[in-house]
């Protein structure tokens, strides 16, 4: 039932907050203005209408409306919030910047306040009656398996994690009667599920046998379709790969993807680049220009060079482009050691300077990247560019190192948050800052990017110990 519903669920959740998205924006207009002379307004029915458009932009992008079946408050709560926040960054965006409708900072205060507690209240009612579908649920979908070995237990222990999955799981069959470990309930062998069932009223069969145990499962099919019983294969992708996959059809043909790729989506990808170009324009055009006026006088004063420093990285699918820094290091530095081999930054390095220590730690060396990423080449979040040479020295030493330029490189990153940064001067440390770039590939969404950029900025007022 909560599978064949699960749509109807969503819409009702999206209805219910579009209502008090709307009240929110009314009453807290209402209380700027003190009476509703505004609702007459063409411009104020314009910002109603923007903010209900944005609100279904924003969530069809976002986790909001993904029903998973075990989410509890907590984690609709932190997805509430991050919607909220990022609607209000864009709303108030472009009402003020283009001069669409002037809203009072009042009004905006009043709302996303109101709508944080409207919105959780909502969610409280919400999900307390989509538990209680779903213990009633719970007592009709029996389940039972075939195969009592480790694709089977990691089954079972996910049909037992929550009481309110829906699911009531009976037990194992297995030829085996001794397999599995001890908590494992095996009630016959795989023959023995015929008159089981029968008896029991089995809703679902599933099946986590190994291939060759193909004819028997073929007669088990045939049984279950003959009386009603949903029969379902769980292969085993373990053999192949360690992690989530995906699993796409093209036709009728299951087609598995080694890993998800949010941003494989053509809807993700022109969010994604909105929200690029849009925190790039404010940071070129606002602050930018006094930032560059401030280091050009500094940086010239400090040591004698150009002020900025221009390097070739690798972008998307290595494709080779130009990014500028500030010059943070002595201009006849020397990026060779005396074997010939590329010389990293590292702690204490005498080549850069007193003023670059302080910009390589708050990461504003970093600014002029934000035209890379304005005119396509970067993204604001992403894998790190690294120079040239440190690129062909880790494409040799580690196998997954090019899976990092399937998407674009970024000013800041998963990684580099995570304490990631600095010399890596032992292949354990690239590796480890690989791993991060892989999770950040695979788990995208313009949350994970705006949680990034917040804590990039703490980074850039406490500094980080990493960068040198």
């Amino acid at each position: 039932m909560f599978k064949t519903y699960t749509n109807l669920f969503k819409l009702i959740l999206l209805t219910g907050d579009l209502l008090w998205l709307n009240f929110s924006l009314i009453l807290a207009s209402y209380i700027g203005y003190h009476s509703f002379s505004f609702l007459e307004e063409r411009e104020y029915i314009f910002v109603l209408l923007l903010s209900n458009i944005l609100w279904l932009f924003i969530t069809e992008s976002s986790s909001l409306y993904k029903l998973k079946q075990s989410a509890g408050f907590s984690e609709n709560f932190d997805s509430l919030i991050k919607t909220l926040f990022f609607h209000l960054l864009v709303l108030f965006f472009l009402l003020n910047i283009f001069k669409l409708y002037t809203v009072p900072r009042l009004v905006f205060y009043y709302t996303y306040s109101f709508s944080l507690f409207l919105g959780s209240l909502w969610r409280i009612i919400f999900l307390k009656i989509l538990r209680s579908i779903r213990k009633v649920e719970r007592a009709q979908t029996k389940v039972v398996i075939l195969g009592a070995g480790p694709v089977g237990e990691v089954l079972m222990n996910f049909f037992n994690s929550d009481v309110t999955l829906g699911y009531n799981f009976l037990g194992f069959f297995d030829d085996n009667l001794h397999a599995g470990s001890d908590r494992h309930k095996i009630l016959g062998t795989i023959e023995d599920v015929k008159d089981y069932a029968l008896a029991n009223q089995i809703d679902e069969i599933y099946c986590a046998l190994p291939y060759y145990a193909a004819e028997k499962i073929k007669d088990i099919i045939r049984f279950s379709e003959e009386n009603f019983i949903r029969f379902k294969i769980v292969p085993d992708f373990k053999r192949y790969v360690s992690k989530k996959v995906q699993v796409d059809f093209y036709g009728r043909i299951p087609i598995i993807s080694l890993r998800e790729e949010p941003l494989e989506e053509i809807s993700n990808r022109l969010i994604k680049r909105i929200f690029d170009i849009i925190f790039s324009l404010i940071v070129v055009v606002i602050i930018f220009p006094p930032l560059f006026i401030i280091l050009w006088v500094l940086i010239r004063a400090g040591s004698p060079g150009p002020v900025l420093f221009r390097q070739y990285r690798w972008g998307k699918k290595n494709k080779r482009f130009v990014t500028y820094k500030f010059r943070t290091m002595l201009w006849e530095r020397n990026e060779v050691d005396e074997t010939g081999s590329y010389r990293q930054a590292r702690k204490d390095d005498p080549r850069i300077t007193r003023l670059g220590r302080f910009l390589r730690k708050t990461n504003i060396d970093e600014f002029p990247q934000f035209w890379n990423v304005l005119i396509g080449e970067m993204s604001v979040v992403g894998p790190r560019p690294h120079p040239e040479p440190l690129n062909e020295i880790s494409v040799k030493e580690i196998s997954q190192y090019n899976i990092r330029h399937w998407i674009k490189p970024g000013i800041t990153g998963y990684a580099q948050v995570k304490g990631l940064r600095g010399e890596t001067d032992e292949p354990e440390k690239m590796l480890k800052r690989i791993e991060h770039d892989i999770l950040y590939l695979e788990n995208w969404s313009i949350w994970e990017d705006i949680s990034i950029i917040l804590q990039t900025i703490a980074c850039m007022f406490r500094g980080d110990k990493n960068a040198y």
